[in-house]
């Protein structure tokens, strides 16, 4: 279970959109945005959070992923060998 449990894939999607324009708005110099969070609330990042942000994407991302079923898109290996 995670923070996003139980929550609608299209809430997901708009969340991913605000945050993902939010990074763009600080790439492009903007000092300050705001985006709302899964609990009601407003929280605001400026450019040197913007590590936070991309956190906040990922998990966003990963939970889209778990609840449509799609993969993750991160290749994995098996390591093999011969002897």
């Amino acid at each position: 279970m995670n923070e996003f449990s139980g929550i609608a894939t299209a809430t997901l999607q708009s969340w991913l959109s605000d945050a993902q324009t939010a990074m763009q708005q600080l790439a492009i110099g903007k000092k300050t945005v705001s985006i709302g969070t899964s609990d009601g609330k407003r929280i605001s990042f400026t450019p040197s959070e913007l590590p936070e942000l991309r956190k906040y994407i990922l998990r966003l991302q990963t939970a889209i992923s778990i609840a449509t079923g799609a993969t993750t898109g991160q290749p994995y290996s098996v390591a093999t060998w011969t002897r």
